[in-house]
């Protein structure tokens, strides 16, 4: 059982960008903006009109009592999980943030997973968790596949990044990657905890969206472009290739196809789902998609009839305008 559970968790995170901001000491962490709404981007469509995105609720008073609990619990187990004993940071009451060595930007990392969850709960996500994640972050390869083996036994080691959903417990390693691909791996609990039926191919879409996140509207995420989107636009070029980046594919795709030990083309998967995403947020259009989605899983758990009620054509017509965006040079803008 838990092979299987792992097998859809684990995750490979390959993202590139310069860090934030040097660790500076260890003042408190950042007051959250998880209370402002979402606002409304430029949409290039009239299929829907996006409704005020509305924060998600607060915990009861049980729940609250019972993440508060939890939050004691992993903070022990963080204390004691690596030696030397990690640097700990709280962000918001929901998340750990263990630095494993001083070379990790330790209030980077905190300002990362403070605007990524704020930015999530503003109206993206609707259900917060009761449970925490705990974020282990390491500047090394060597230190980062040494914890894996050991906290994670059983987990790839080839990628900068996992999640496991059982232990609640992430792993980023930012030699060769950003520190604000943390907010990648954060993502992936989240988005568990708010969308428990979503398939693989939207929870690796969502969450490699911000393997480098855009920030710069305040109380908003979302993902610049990066070299997924070279990667398709070469995958384009080859007969091999090109005619398997469809937003149809997309919509049957598999956890096998995502782990690259067994699927050849798992990088191009990726980069598939990252860019379909990227693709709707440009058109406001990925919130409404993925609430709907969401919402209606029971009755659509392939969220095809979503995506065609949202963007007003389905997949399969739709990814001509997708196409044609990929090859754009508005793709290239964050």
């Amino acid at each position: 059982m838990r092979a299987a559970l792992l097998l859809t968790a684990f995750t490979a995170c390959r993202a590139h960008g310069a860090d934030r901001a040097s660790d500076a000491g260890a003042p408190s962490t950042p007051t959250s903006a998880g209370a402002a709404s979402l606002a409304a981007r430029p949409s290039s469509s009239s299929a829907v009109v996006v409704p005020p995105s509305t924060p998600a609720p607060p915990l009861s008073a049980r729940r609250a009592a019972a993440l508060a609990d939890d939050l004691r619990a992993h903070l022990a187990s963080a204390q004691t999980a690596l030696h030397p004993p990690p640097r700990i940071r709280t962000v918001a009451g929901t998340i750990v943030v263990a630095a494993a060595d001083p070379g990790i930007p330790l209030d980077s990392a905190v300002i990362v997973a403070d605007e990524t969850q704020a930015a999530l709960f503003a109206g993206p996500f609707q259900h917060r968790p009761d449970r925490v994640i705990t974020l282990f972050l390491f500047s090394s390869r060597d230190a980062y596949e040494h914890a894996v083996h050991g906290l994670a036994p059983g987990a790839p080691q080839d990628g900068y990044g996992l999640y496991d959903p059982l232990t609640r417990e992430a792993f980023v390693c930012t030699q060769g990657a950003s520190i604000d691909s943390t907010a990648h791996e954060l993502t992936h609990g989240l988005l568990l905890d708010d969308f428990p039926h979503a398939p693989h191919w939207l929870q690796e879409g969502v969450a490699s969206l911000f393997e480098l996140p855009d920030f710069s509207q305040p109380g908003q995420i979302h993902g610049k472009a990066h070299f997924r989107l070279q990667t398709l636009r070469d995958a384009l070029k080859r007969r091999a290739t090109a005619p398997l980046v469809r937003l149809d594919a997309l919509f049957e795709m598999t956890p096998e196809e995502f782990d690259a030990g067994r699927d050849p083309l798992a990088y191009l998967h990726y980069a598939s789902a990252r860019e379909a995403m990227r693709w709707l947020d440009s058109k406001n259009e990925l919130w409404p998609f993925y609430g709907a989605f969401r919402d209606g899983v029971l009755a659509d758990p392939t969220g095809e009839k979503a995506f065609d009620r949202v963007v007003g054509k389905s997949p399969s017509d739709a990814t001509a305008d997708w196409l044609h965006w990929i090859t754009s040079v508005a793709s290239e803008s964050p």
